[in-house]
């Protein structure tokens, strides 16, 4: 077990991290909603990971903490003389009565990095009963998230796991744990109205999602040029013309369908010759990236 306790002028908090004998990590954490000092914080750190090792009927414990005063006054080389902490020592004691064999340890904070980023974590946010965090699960990043991919095969499209977990929450079979967790993370940027899969981009324009046949038949006729423009509506913005922008509304209607709405009105400051549009505010503030002109129309005040 590693402990450690946090307090900063956002508040304080303490961490613990037990590590089970087969390696496996269970992080506990708690907000102080109390005034307390650098000791108290770490005693307290200390007694929550006892009581949780007790609740997972450990017996046997060897706890490893960064504060010198703690560990050694637990181990009987301190005398402790702090009136404040007098009381913690007597029930920390108390608790230790319920494993076969305990072990403290002092141990430099650089190896107890875990525990002391969970306690200033809960020392600086905002925490009520209504909003309690459940334990974090924190993996390794080996790649940009961008480079997730997955693969098409003849008999699927390529976002067809993604399509059947938004509309069943089933997970495609002999998906691992690893797979689950990329596609759950995938999943978040996608929308599905009826049986059409959309993504939703950065502006929350939604752009459909289309497998390697229909994208094969859209270059077809994109590179046909006549047939492919003739079908095109085009939307004719100058500088200066005042318009709405496309947003998606998550909150269904009452026919528990999703609507588009609009917000604005903005300026257009540029147009593009492929549609692209870029807009400010009307305080003149730009925004950072274009928007695509199906994405906006024409605001009549």
């Amino acid at each position: 077990m590693y402990f450690d306790g946090a307090v900063n002028s956002m508040g304080s908090g303490i961490g613990v991290v037990l590590i089970s004998p087969d390696g496996h990590y269970y992080p506990v954490a708690a907000k102080i909603d109390f005034p307390c000092t650098n000791n108290v914080a770490e005693y307290e750190a200390c007694i929550l990971g006892l009581q949780a090792a007790i609740d997972f009927k450990v017996k046997e414990l060897e706890v490893f903490g960064d504060s010198m005063l703690t560990i050694f006054q637990t181990l009987g080389q301190w005398k402790t003389k702090d009136a404040k902490l007098v009381p913690y020592h007597e029930y920390l004691e108390k608790l230790t009565e319920n494993f076969e064999d305990i072990l403290f340890t002092y141990t430099p904070r650089m190896t107890n990095q875990f525990a002391d980023a969970l306690a200033t974590l809960a020392s600086m946010v905002s925490i009520t009963r209504e909003n309690l965090i459940e334990p974090l699960e924190i993996e390794i990043a080996e790649g940009p998230a961008h480079c997730n991919a997955i693969e098409a095969s003849e008999a699927k499209p390529w976002y067809e796991d993604i399509k059947n977990l938004l509309r069943t929450g089933q997970y495609p079979p002999f998906a691992d744990r690893r797979d689950r967790k990329t596609l759950r993370r995938l999943a978040i940027h996608y929308f599905l109205s009826g049986e059409i899969l959309y993504r939703r981009s950065f502006d929350s324009t939604l752009l459909r999602c289309i497998d390697e046949h229909e994208s094969r038949r859209l270059m077809e006729e994109v590179h046909g040029g006549n047939s492919f423009n003739a079908r095109v509506r085009h939307r004719d913005f100058n500088p200066g013309d005042l318009v709405l922008r496309k947003v998606l509304h998550v909150t269904s209607d009452s026919r528990g369908k999703f609507s588009y709405k609009y917000d604005g009105p903005f300026v257009v400051r540029e147009v593009f010759s492929r549609g692209a549009v870029v807009l400010s505010d009307m305080d003149g503030i730009e925004n950072a990236l274009p928007v695509n002109a199906d994405a906006i129309k024409k605001y009549y005040p």
